[in-house]
């Protein structure tokens, strides 16, 4: 065995085939007995779990659907349901401490105070497709957003980062998932411009969302953002 190659995780075994029912044991009571066997000198551990496994489509039916029931009739596996006025709540907070004003000398006058936006994605960062659920961990400091049924399907296999939070890498347990019900009502709204391409949404300090336009493109290639041009007169030197 090579400590350098081990990575920390192992992939689970699957002892039921190997498992041998003594013949003296109640069938109603079954004492299952295995022999292991190890080359290893040094010491070592190992862990036997009796579980059954749930596909990552079945305990995302399993966290969606126990959502719709009262909360004393929860049982383990439930993600929190952030309600709307909530979510929205927590998101102009977001906006309040990520902005910064600044006095801009322009005709119009600038942005007033408070009035610049944020751009939150509706699709997954992992799969790139429109949410279906968006969630994102309950002690997560961002509002953006993932799709739980990738996030899932993610953390099927046995690896080093598993279950970590697709915007900011901390560890988020399947438990402490929480469903959004502000990019539910952004996807909802805005599902199929998202799957066109146009995944952003612009959410302001006040509370109010809405899609963000892509920008236009000049004949050259450059963008053009709805910003006053100057136009430019020819000068005339006379000699």
């Amino acid at each position: 065995h090579d400590y350098n190659l081990w990575k920390g995780m192992c992939a689970a075994l699957d002892l039921t085939p190997h498992l041998q029912n003594p013949p003296s044991t109640p069938a109603n009571c079954p004492i299952y007995k295995f022999n292991l066997v190890s080359r290893e000198s040094t010491e070592y551990a190992f862990q036997i779990a009796i579980v059954e496994y749930q596909s990552p489509n079945v305990l995302c039916r399993q966290l969606t659907s126990s959502l719709a029931l009262p909360t004393p009739v929860r049982g383990a596996l439930v993600s929190q349901c952030l309600g709307y006025n909530d979510s929205v709540e927590i998101a102009k907070k977001y906006v309040r401490n990520q902005t910064v004003c600044l006095d801009d000398d322009d005709d119009d006058g600038g942005a007033a105070a408070g009035c610049v936006p944020l751009s939150f994605q509706l699709t997954c960062p992992i799969s790139m497709t429109p949410m279906a659920n968006p969630v994102r961990g309950k002690d997560c400091k961002h509002v953006q957003c993932f799709d739980l049924l990738t996030f899932l399907h993610g953390n099927a296999n046995p690896s080093g980062g598993r279950w970590r939070c697709t915007c900011c890498d901390d560890f988020v347990a399947m438990d402490d998932l929480v469903v959004c019900a502000l990019f539910q009502a952004m996807v909802k709204k805005y599902g199929k411009e998202a799957g066109e391409g146009n995944d952003k949404v612009l959410f302001y300090e006040d509370g109010t969302w809405k899609l963000s336009l892509p920008a236009k493109r000049g004949k050259g290639g450059d963008e053009i953002r709805g910003a006053k041009r100057r136009k430019q007169e020819d000068e005339v030197i006379c000699l």
